[in-house]
């Protein structure tokens, strides 16, 4: 028989104080109260309310201000926080590392294309190479976000020149447009304004057929019309400027590489930035933040994810994927300016706290194992 909405409102209460119902379970509930209903419209909105408030609890450090958190030893946070100083040149050994593994990736399949012409084996190669490649370049990427804090280099000036040359200039981005539109995802995390909002999306086999087709892609690029991304006309008239100058650096590339017979290593190039690289972005921000118990029927665009962000082990394969720290995404939306290079110092810290120890270490889990839990 079906629940009212009072009905339904009362479980949640009792969930909400005696433990006695899942979240899985109320949400389903939640998306069965008729709208036709006044009091069902009433209860919905207010126990969706409810159900956001307590995931927020358990996922973002968020509201927790500096001074709450002692150590152990009695140390203070905002004290402690004072002797982080970014480590400049950790941050362009990473960058390094990253153009190393791309250029590297990229110029194998160039002499394998060279050695063997176009093939079964140099075709299935555009399409595992430029996989490789995209995973490089999507590292090379977080790495926008670092300077967009201004953590790469002291002066804040060079900081973003550094940045539009080296980091920017290959995909078309300008620092100071990226820094606008970034900050509102640090004030509207979670809201339905959000600039930052792949997460809004559900993890599902035919999401990832569209990351991969592109289809995703234009919607993004749709839904941002939609959007107040916290531009100006001098940052949209600085975005044009670097979307056209990396417009031309890239076409340079296709049509030298087109022009000396090498078609199949600018295809790659090719898949790398319009297939394998928005993929990378995509699932990594998803990760981050999506909630594990929302209803696939909730619209996000309409109704408020609520804060949520994590913890990601430390391995091998979260140092690409997550670089820059954003394996440690829960701490950085906690303290964003703190440079990445520090941010294991900070969760040592956090560790023994009382107010912040449990929630950091309830947080923390794996690339793989958040994927198999989000994907429906």
């Amino acid at each position: 028989m079906a629940q009212s909405a009072e009905q339904i409102y009362l479980s949640i209460i009792v969930h909400q104080y005696f433990g006695l119902f899942s979240l899985l379970n109320i949400q389903d509930y939640l998306m069965n109260i008729p709208y036709a209903s006044i009091f069902g419209y009433f209860f919905k909105n207010i126990c969706t309310f409810a159900l956001t408030k307590q995931l927020i609890n358990m996922t973002n450090l968020e509201g927790i201000t500096f001074n709450e958190v002692v150590d152990n030893n009695g140390n203070n946070y905002s004290d402690f926080r004072k002797t982080l100083k970014p480590n400049f040149g950790l941050v362009w050994r990473d960058i390094s590392l990253g153009y190393i593994l791309m250029i590297a990736t990229l110029t194998t399949f160039f002499f394998l294309e060279r050695a063997y012409g176009i093939t079964w084996f140099t075709l299935v190669g555009v399409v595992i190479f430029a996989f490789i490649t995209a995973f490089w370049l999507a590292f090379i990427q977080l790495f926008v976000h670092e300077a967009a804090h201004y953590n790469i280099h002291p002066n804040k000036k060079t900081n973003d020149r550094l940045a539009n040359i080296f980091l920017c200039l290959i995909l078309g981005v300008n620092i100071k447009a990226y820094r606008l539109t970034h900050s509102k995802h640090h004030q509207r995390l979670g809201q339905t304004d959000d600039t930052e909002h792949s997460y809004f999306s559900r993890l599902t086999p035919l999401f990832v057929i569209k990351m991969f087709t592109g289809i995703h892609l234009l919607n993004v690029l749709r839904s941002r019309n939609k959007l107040q991304n916290g531009q100006n006309e001098k940052s949209l008239s600085q975005q044009k400027t670097a979307l056209i100058a990396g417009g031309m650096l890239n076409f340079i590339f296709l049509a030298t590489l087109a022009f000396f017979g090498y078609f199949l290593t600018a295809a790659t190039w090719v898949a790398t930035v319009i297939v394998f690289y928005p993929f990378f972005a995509t699932i990594r921000q998803l990760l981050e933040h999506r909630g594990e118990d929302y209803n696939s029927d909730i619209n996000f665009y309409d109704v408020n994810h609520g804060k949520n962000s994590r913890m990601f082990k430390s391995n091998i394969f979260s140092f690409f994927m997550g670089g820059a720290g954003f394996d440690r995404h829960l701490i950085h939306h906690w303290d964003p300016e703190i440079s990445y290079t520090k941010l294991k110092d900070v969760e040592l810290f956090l560790e023994k706290t009382e107010r912040c120890g449990s929630i950091l270490n309830a947080s923390k889990t794996t690339y793989g194992k958040t994927f198999l839990k989000l994907i429906k």
